[in-house]
């Protein structure tokens, strides 16, 4: 019975440990480093996957480390499986330089390896230190600075260095020595996005920024949904193996007794090629009547003025365009009944209309004028001072109505004047 028991917790305690590492196969590291929409200067995007967010970090000295405890356990899987790979999506800025994942310490100012993207050399760099020794190792023509996305697989495993965009292989490179087996954790700090100096800040878009402990490097991109070529086979898949490369599949030839030899393409169609040639060389002729034609309309605009409205020989005259209308040079147009508008050097200047003074102490503002004049009212008529004492009145109007005028007449200080009721 007590035998039982026993094999029964081996089996139980395995299972647990075996649980473990099915966990430790992947780190978030977003959620390792408690990246969320509270971290300061991370700012939240949509990306290519709408189930989580993608972050642009502003505030690079607020981007928190990964947490101690995950640390550790990556370490230990980068040990256990010979090395790690990193995913992610990313959108980088056109060609800036950034840092996609570095491990810092255990000094203030020591650093133990970073990947970065380097966009004005078009590379993706991997720098790791052994024994104070630095090393660089370079993948190059990885076009990854150009402001679209991407879905990058980076792969450090065993003496290899290799980065996929999407299912294609873009460059490998074997690695001198297997720094990850060195890590050291305590008083280290891994960031994502955040270099060693502002020059070496991620600049751009990142989703989905994982690392992964898997045995090969076909087992991560299957789960990416890559379907291995049928030319998969001919690669070499051995322990001997330094790097796995997923080449599109390739021709291949049986030769051997009863094999008929497959004819080129060109026996069947050189013809068409030479057609397609010839064709070739007249579209060049038209191309370059095409930029002659083009030159000329540059150079003579006349018949496109002409014909939105514009009057003849304007080509090398100034002139403005407002409200739809077309005014030539120094010409003036009224907007409003106190604006006016001058045309000069293509340029529209507007003044308000100055008003003189007014002859009269209560004048009076007419419809559709700007400045008032001294003309008033006398019930539905108008009556207009012409001089200092006198006043037109209209025909006397009928007895069971009044309509009454204003006589002004001067009083002692001169230009000024005193209405007087009057009876029209």
């Amino acid at each position: 019975m007590l035998w039982s028991l026993l094999l029964l917790a081996s089996w139980a305690w395995s299972g647990i440990q075996a649980g473990d590492q099915d966990e430790d196969t992947t780190f978030d590291l977003f959620s390792a480093s408690n990246i969320n929409r509270k971290t300061i200067g991370a700012k939240q995007f949509r990306g290519p996957d709408p189930r989580v967010p993608a972050y642009r970090f502003v505030r690079f000295d607020y981007i928190p480390p990964v947490g101690a405890e995950h640390l550790g356990r990556i370490a230990e899987a980068m040990r256990r499986k010979d090395g790690f790979f990193l995913t992610a999506s990313l959108k980088q800025d056109r060609r800036s330089r950034g840092t996609l994942l570095a491990l810092e310490g255990p000094g203030a100012a020591q650093r133990q390896f970073d990947i970065i993207s380097n966009g004005p050399a078009d590379t993706l760099d991997l720098t790791y230190w052994v024994d104070g020794t630095q090393h660089v190792i370079s993948l190059e023509d990885v076009g990854l600075a150009d402001s679209q996305w991407k879905n990058i697989t980076v792969q450090v495993t065993g003496e290899t260095y290799s980065l996929y965009v999407g299912c294609e292989l873009m460059d490998s490179f074997t690695l001198d020595q297997p720094f990850y087996e060195q890590l050291k954790t305590e008083s280290s700090r891994m960031y994502v996005a955040k270099g060693s100096g502002r020059e070496s800040h991620f600049r751009g878009l990142l989703q989905n920024v994982h690392l992964v402990f898997e045995n090969s490097v076909e087992d991560v991109l299957s789960k990416k949904g890559c379907q291995q070529s049928l030319g998969a086979e001919a690669n070499a898949i051995s322990e001997d193996t330094d790097t796995l490369h997923l080449s599109p599949p390739g021709s291949t030839e049986y030769v051997g007794q009863g094999a008929e030899k497959v004819p080129e393409v060109c026996e069947h169609s050189c013809e068409a090629l030479g057609s397609m040639i010839k064709e070739l060389s007249g579209l060049h002729v038209v191309v370059n009547q095409l930029q002659e034609n083009l030159r000329r309309v540059s150079s003579d605009n006349q018949f496109l003025w002409e014909l939105i409205g514009g009057p003849p020989k304007t080509r090398n005259m100034s002139a403005c365009w407002q409200d739809g209308r077309f005014f030539a040079e120094n010409e003036t147009w009224v907007v409003d009944s106190c604006t006016k508008c001058t045309c000069k050097k293509f340029k529209t200047v507007c003044h308000q209309i100055t008003c003189p003074p007014a002859t009269c102490a209560d004048p009076s503002f007419m419809e559709g004028e700007c400045c008032p004049s001294c003309f008033h009212a006398c019930s539905a008529a108008r009556v207009q001072v012409t001089t200092a004492a006198s006043v037109s009145c209209p025909p006397r109007p009928p007895a069971d109505s009044e309509h009454l005028c204003f006589l002004y007449t001067p009083v002692a200080s001169p230009g000024s004047l005193v209405p007087v009721p009057a009876l029209c």
